[in-house]
């Protein structure tokens, strides 16, 4: 099957402003199996918008270079599983720990003005520091009950001023409403930019993975960042993950984002 008519729209609104081939989604076979993962957001047709929205850049990207065209194969459910795979990362039989992530404080709560807000403590800094502002235990109740001392906003701001993260849950005309909103209501989701001293070289016509040959610094942390560049070493980038040894990590994680980069740990 081919995207649907919801996946369609998704697909072309990742794509604005890219230089796409008209027609491209045509080359995109879906197979529409139901989620796994019931969420408000949609989200096996978005995941299913974002990996077809991947795959045609990549197939458009080695044909430049001289690849033939490659037939793109999509399981709904499957895409949908991969914007959470950390989850299902085994090692010798067992999960791979990701309990950090589990912490009571990484948790909406409801605020004194009876909105929601996201706290973000998986990482042991940003944990100890919430409950050193909250002045609480790590106990759900315990916070819970420090939340409703503040208003969402005004608990927000505080915690961001203090390098910690947290984010109000905001309605539409909230979030446009707000400075970041607003901010970002006429950016396209991808924005390319180029520097007058970029390499004008021509990349091989002589390979067999689309970005083989092409050399990536990934100085990102977590798990957006590292899955780009995962999802790039995947299309044969070298990759090199430059590391800090004595910042805050997940297991997890590093192992999940890790495949097919060299890292290199920065002292």
């Amino acid at each position: 099957m081919s995207l649907s008519k919801r996946q369609l729209r998704i697909y072309q609104s990742i794509l604005e402003g890219i230089d796409v081939e008209p027609g491209a989604e045509r080359a995109v076979e879906v197979t529409q199996t139901p989620s796994s993962i019931p969420s408000v957001l949609e989200l096996g047709d978005l995941a299913t918008a974002v990996f077809s929205a991947m795959a045609v850049l990549v197939n458009q990207f080695g044909r430049l270079r001289g690849l033939p065209q490659q037939r793109i194969a999509i399981d709904r459910r499957q895409a949908g599983m991969m914007f959470n795979s950390i989850a299902y990362f085994f090692r010798g039989g067992w999960q791979v720990d990701i309990s950090a992530v589990h912490s009571p404080v990484n948790n909406f709560f409801r605020t004194r003005d009876d909105h929601w807000i996201f706290f973000q403590g998986a990482y042991p800094h940003l944990r100890d520091g919430l409950l050193r502002f909250l002045g609480c235990a790590n106990d759900s109740a315990a916070i819970a009950e420090a939340a409703t001392k503040w208003d969402a906003p005004a608990l927000e701001d505080e915690i961001s001023a203090l390098n910690l993260c947290a984010a109000v849950l905001r309605t539409r005309d909230e979030w446009i409403a707000h400075p970041q909103g607003q901010a970002l209501a006429e950016a396209t989701p991808i924005q390319l930019e180029f520097n007058e001293t970029r390499s004008s070289r021509n990349l091989s016509r002589n390979v067999v993975r689309p970005l083989q040959g092409v050399k990536v610094l990934d100085l990102t942390h977590v798990v957006a960042g590292p899955t780009i560049g995962r999802l790039l070493a995947e299309q044969g980038a070298e990759v090199i993950h430059v590391q800090y040894p004595y910042r805050d990590s997940i297991l997890g994680f590093d192992l999940e984002t890790s495949f097919g980069k060299s890292v290199s740990i920065w002292i």
